[in-house]
């Protein structure tokens, strides 16, 4: 690739971008420059996941509908999962969700729990989020104070034998 210096505009060299593309995988080993972050940059993986609900790492009992979509590219997920219950099961314990398609290498991304139905908040949380883990396919989801700074893990008590809710969100691998 070069750069025009009057222009700012980049041009690519003839037959320098063929990804050929193998079932739901760009293989990018079909380009000119194949060194290794460009590799890894240029990775593409989608597909089908099934999301656990934990409580306590547990989930006894516990039946409903459990779907996940992601998208790979590069070093970063992007998913939604859906998780409607019909019964919570008798386990208890701190809130997570385990099955997640590729292991997070940190936990600093957020995801905001969107299209909640018959889920209880804490007096003082407005609202639940999800939290990748950090070296795992497992997250856990919080409650966030009004203020924004205290949160708290939700357990199986804001949850009910009818819950629904949907997260969107991204993490790191």
């Amino acid at each position: 690739m070069s750069r025009n210096s009057s222009t700012g505009a980049y041009t690519m060299p003839a037959n320098s971008f063929r990804p050929a593309v193998s079932g739901t995988t760009i293989n990018s080993t079909d380009w000119n420059n194949t060194a290794a972050d460009i590799e890894t940059a240029l990775s593409y993986v989608y597909g089908t996941f099934t999301p656990t609900l934990l409580f306590g790492g547990g989930n006894s009992g516990m039946t409903g509908t459990f779907t996940g979509e992601y998208t790979q590219i590069g070093n970063r997920v992007f998913y939604t999962i859906a998780i409607t219950l019909t019964a919570k099961g008798s386990s208890t314990g701190n809130a997570s969700i385990g099955g997640l398609p590729v292991t997070a290498t940190s936990n600093d991304d957020r995801a905001i729990l969107t299209a909640v139905k018959f889920m209880t908040q804490t007096a003082g949380y407005t609202n639940f989020y999800f939290t990748s883990g950090s070296g795992g396919t497992t997250g856990s989801i919080r409650e966030q104070g009004n203020s924004g700074a205290n949160t708290i893990a939700a357990t199986e008590a804001s949850f009910s034998n009818t819950t629904f809710f949907a997260i969107c969100g991204h993490y790191r691998t």
